[in-house]
């Protein structure tokens, strides 16, 4: 009997999920397995803990939604479920950038009183031990406020949609991120920024996918009249400096 929420809807970009069961009968002679009817995009299925099915979705690339079924068999017993995934995002953007890397620091309320202070980086190319931009990069630089972390040893960016604070100055309320602070920027073979642009209009969206997190964010900057997608796919805990 399968106990966790059916379907399970999956983002274009895949990630590692899970199916929870309980065997109503147990013997001694019968083994689950697990079956699915494409192995195209579903893999790394693993049944070791006993009440978890763990697996893969690879991300879709495609511009067409997909669905998989996933049949749990156990003696003569068998349950089945749907995996529903989007297809890859399509909308009015010029270009699309894929952030392997996220990395960041949290802040607390040191310099933002009343709201937790989100400051990260998404990117092709990471930061060094220091904190400083990698050479040939591409970065989008996120100054996020939301609530107060409950541990700051291990915050991680809230689920939610965030809107671009096109104040001067960042005004530091919650569900914004600062036109001041935030920009788009790239670097050369010594790791200077040539080029950076703060962001005119700009919305931000994390949600949970899986066993992590989806970043999205989508942007026009100053003196180009170009829109471009991010998207970023994994954890999004940041290092604590809330001292």
């Amino acid at each position: 009997m399968i106990t966790s929420e059916t379907p399970i809807n999956v983002p274009f970009t895949g990630g590692d999920y899970e199916i929870t069961y309980r065997i109503i009968n147990p013997d001694n002679t019968s083994t689950l397995d697990v079956i699915p009817d494409t192995d195209d995009w579903i893999n790394g299925i693993i049944t070791d803990q006993e009440g978890v099915v763990l697996f893969h979705v690879d991300e879709n690339s495609s511009s067409e939604a997909r669905q998989c079924t996933l049949t749990l068999t156990y003696g003569n017993a068998e349950s089945s479920v749907s995996i529903n995934q989007e297809k890859k995002k399509s909308g009015a953007y010029d270009e699309e950038f894929h952030a392997t890397c996220l990395d960041g620091f949290y802040y607390g309320d040191a310099y933002s009183p009343g709201a937790g202070n989100y400051w990260f980086f998404l990117s092709d190319k990471g930061l060094d031990e220091d904190g400083n931009a990698l050479p040939n990069g591409t970065y989008f630089r996120i100054d996020l406020y939301a609530a107060i972390a409950e541990d700051p040893d291990n915050a991680r960016i809230p689920v939610g949609t965030y809107s671009l604070d096109p104040s001067p100055v960042a005004s530091c309320a919650e569900g914004t991120f600062s036109r001041q602070n935030s920009s788009y920027f790239t670097t050369d073979s010594n790791g200077e920024t040539v080029r950076s642009r703060v962001f005119d209009n700009a919305t931000l969206v994390v949600s949970k996918s899986g066993d992590g997190y989806l970043i999205e964010l989508t942007c026009t900057t100053n003196e180009e009249n170009i829109t471009r997608y991010v998207y970023y796919n994994g954890d999004i805990i940041l290092e604590n400096q809330a001292f």
